[in-house]
């Protein structure tokens, strides 16, 4: 086989693939529409039936019944009207149709060329045809579907925490940056050392590369302060509220002795 051959062939597949995933992904589409229309058409056959139970039940619950029954009739309709479920059912049909007859012609087409061995034929015709349904398809349907994958939230987390890490070293903290430490790697040239800071913007021996200024260590925490038992912070509270009843209590003797 030539290489002509060959790259005519890996770009069918190419396009074959591609059409397949869309293909799939439109006759999933049907197939969920067509059961949601399925169990709309079930609950509005039943509605009825349900709202002639509503007087068999006992007289307390009939009230709330029948509001939920109500409640139930006006959002099946809604559904049925405003979903548009029958336009949706035809674009997946339309569109599943028209894909799956150019997934055909590509095959037939990579099985002549595959099989064949006389030079390959030219696919002008071919990838006319194709742009052509897919041109329809695309212009034709309402609710077109999106093939490409979303990220979902743990894909989400994950790149979140790599450019993390990305951003701050194993060996440094979001709070050095505020400090003016700079976590890079010690033997890159002109780039200062955890703990150094650069000073300047040019060097006679570095041009455009700052100086280099060793900032002293920081000094220890100071330990922290004893703290007093539970008993004792009890004791000095009873004392104190003592003290303010006693001092209230000679002001009142002292007011009832003034006053005549």
């Amino acid at each position: 086989m030539s290489e002509h051959h060959e790259r005519i062939l890996r770009r069918l597949e190419s396009m074959r693939d591609e059409f397949a995933t869309k293909a799939a992904a439109y006759n999933a589409s049907g197939n969920y529409w067509r059961r949601v229309a399925f169990l709309i058409a079930c609950i509005l056959g039943l509605l009825p039936v349900l709202s002639g139970i509503v007087a068999l039940s006992p007289q307390l619950a009939q009230p709330w019944l029948a509001l939920l029954l109500t409640a139930c009739n006006v959002l099946t309709v809604v559904a049925q009207t405003k979903l548009d479920i029958g336009e949706r059912i035809a674009d997946a049909a339309m569109a599943t149709k028209g894909y799956e007859v150019v997934l055909v012609d590509i095959g037939m087409f990579a099985a002549e060329v595959d099989c064949s061995t006389a030079p390959p034929k030219d696919p002008s015709q071919l990838i006319a045809k194709v742009v052509s349904v897919v041109a329809n398809v695309e212009s034709a349907i309402s609710y077109p579907i999106s093939t490409k994958r979303k990220p979902s939230l743990f894909d989400c987390c994950c790149r979140r925490a790599a450019a993390r890490r990305a951003v701050y070293p194993a060996n440094h903290t979001p709070s050095d940056s505020f400090r003016g430490v700079l976590p890079t790697k010690p033997h890159a040239r002109g780039i200062s050392t955890p703990g150094e800071v650069m000073t300047g913007i040019g060097d006679a021996r570095a041009p455009g590369i700052g100086t280099r200024l060793q900032l002293p260590p920081l000094p220890p925490p100071a330990p922290p302060a004893p703290r007093r038992s539970i008993k004792k912070n009890v004791l000095g509270s009873a004392r104190t509220f003592s003290g303010t009843c006693a001092a209230i209590a000679k002001e009142a003797a002292a007011r009832a002795a003034a006053s005549p």
